[in-house]
């Protein structure tokens, strides 16, 4: 273990950078006394994410663990703005005011660049399922909280640090060697010496056994958590090939699993189908739904209310494959940048850009291009 360990802080869009002495801080509260100096936000209101074991307690022993290189901290400074501009609360404004500043934060809210992830070779498969599912963290953080493994807590730490607007990326190397330690397979290597590709569907349904508190987002009555839909050469639409009577519960997101790789035997070798799939905007489970009290429930419901939301289900995520083969290639990631909106994040690895709707649209199939593979779609009452 290192004397003195140079430490980064991320704290909202700032990073600060100091030096630990590891042999004068014994404890998790003597590292927050430190921090305290530095951001000048008291230890009680601090949480400190980083550590292997979860958020940073007053009491945890750091005499016998290595202090994380990189932490993130949540909480709020003592100290009074300094800008000089004027601090006006929302009670003082008139209501023209007020609802002008509520637009103009959630627009610089809107306007944050989400944080990339960084290939630590071939896991593009992994950072493209890890960027889809995003939009979960926030939407169902009680969920992500209730996690206690090991693992769990890894994984929570990846997406707190995925949620940090300072960074524009992250090397997520202690959750990608946890992970391989758990999956052997995903640590093989070529002749090269490198990292082999891996599929994206099979690392996410490994994730999500992993972490099995995030089972009851997805769970819609299976034990198979995706909606598996084969594709063939006469598929055009969606609805065409999802699996009926396989929905018996309404959780809160679907996953959609395009499966475009088959194998051929007379050439010994799984090929993909690149053919066009359209994809809608909002994808209805009532024709999918098993016969059953659920079912005739939302039928008598909508007879009431044409307009009810109830199994319907908003499109909102993409895995994209672009390449001929399932050993090759490379995963790219989408999501959309919030319920109805037009405009989408695209994901290649730490790049992170917006794409329009129309540019979406292109992957829903073309030869040569990047094509959905796995979709995810929100309930609309989330």
């Amino acid at each position: 273990m290192e004397v003195e360990k140079l430490v980064k802080l991320h704290w909202g869009r700032q990073r600060f950078e100091f030096t630990v002495d590891q042999t004068k801080t014994c404890s998790g509260l003597d590292l927050k006394i430190l921090i305290s100096a530095l951001l000048n936000i008291i230890p009680e209101n601090q949480m400190v994410l980083g550590f292997p074991d979860g958020p940073l307690s007053d009491d945890h022993d750091l005499t016998s663990c290595d202090i994380p290189h990189e932490l993130l901290v949540v909480g709020a400074s003592e100290a009074a703005p300094t800008s000089g501009v004027k601090l006006r609360f929302v009670e003082d404004m008139t209501s023209e005011e007020a609802n002008r500043n509520v637009v103009l934060i959630a627009r610089d809210k809107a306007e944050v660049t989400p944080v990339g992830l960084h290939n630590l070779g071939n896991t593009c498969y992994m950072n493209s399922a890890l960027q889809m599912i995003r939009p979960l963290f926030l939407a169902n953080h009680e969920v992500f909280e209730g996690i206690s493994s090991d693992f769990g807590l890894k994984f929570f730490n990846l997406f707190e640090f995925m949620q940090n607007e300072a960074s524009s990326s992250y090397h997520p190397s202690e959750f990608v060697n946890s992970f391989r330690a758990r999956h052997p397979q995903f640590a093989e290597r070529g002749e090269r010496g490198g990292f082999l590709q891996q599929d994206a569907q099979e690392f996410l349904q490994l994730l999500l056994a992993d972490v099995p508190e995030m089972r009851q987002l997805f769970d819609f009555g299976s034990e198979d958590l995706f909606l598996q839909c084969p594709v063939t050469r006469d598929t055009s639409h969606l609805s065409e090939i999802l699996p009926h009577e396989s929905v018996s519960k309404l959780p809160s997101y679907l996953i959609v699993h395009l499966m475009r790789f088959s194998f051929r035997p007379d050439i010994n070798e799984t090929v993909k189908i690149t053919k066009k799939i359209t994809i809608p905007r909002e994808l209805d489970a009532l024709p999918i739904m098993v016969d059953g009290e659920l079912k005739q429930q939302i039928m008598n419901e909508r007879e009431e209310n044409e307009n009810i939301k109830t199994g319907k289900y908003e499109f909102c995520g993409i895995v994209a494959h672009k390449g001929r083969s399932a050993n090759s290639g490379h995963y790219l990631g989408y999501i959309r940048k919030a319920p109805k909106s037009r405009t989408w994040w695209y994901f290649d690895d730490h790049n992170v850009t917006e794409m329009p709707y129309n540019d979406i649209k292109k992957i829903f199939g073309t030869p040569d291009m990047p094509v959905a593979y796995m979709c995810l779609f929100r309930h609309k009452s989330q």
